[in-house]
């Protein structure tokens, strides 16, 4: 078995919490139909971390590019502190509801690669930081965690 998520499942907005769809279904049911805004921050960073690194935008706009909704976001490799709104989006929920956890996903894990490299090379140029990756990661997953460590440095 594989603990990937494939590109259907994330599309279709099967890999979202239960309760993000329990939301969307009693909306639609209630025939609740409002413009919300919603934006994407993290509240706080690791110990001794003033900023980090956003990645993971190429695949959070794919995600949510195409539906009906205004999405604005910090360009990939934006440095970001904590508390600071790094990705927004507004619409109606029902339309995009069910993609939440992925985008935060997508954002959360990447950003979190990146970050590191980024403290990597700060003290460590020219060192290469994505070569650990390439050998402690799933071959599904190493692709991702690269070019996430590349948009760090």
């Amino acid at each position: 078995m594989f603990h990937t998520a494939s590109a259907d499942d994330i599309n279709s907005g099967r890999v979202s919490d239960v309760y993000f769809e329990h939301a969307v279904e009693v909306l639609r049911a209630k025939g609740i139909r409002r413009q919300v805004l919603a934006e994407v921050r993290a509240t706080s960073l690791p110990h001794g971390y003033e900023w980090a690194i956003l990645a993971g935008v190429e695949e959070a706009l794919e995600l949510v590019g195409g539906l009906p909704a205004t999405v604005r976001c910090m360009p990939e490799g934006a440095l970001f502190r904590a508390g600071e709104p790094v990705l927004s989006i507004e619409g109606e929920y029902t339309d995009w509801g069910v993609y939440e956890t992925a985008l935060l996903g997508l954002l959360c894990q990447a950003s979190g690669v990146a970050t590191k490299a980024a403290r990597m090379c700060c003290g460590a140029r020219p060192a290469a930081p994505d070569v650990w990756f390439r050998r402690a990661l799933r071959r599904g997953v190493t692709a991702a965690h690269i070019w996430s460590s590349y948009s760090g440095r």
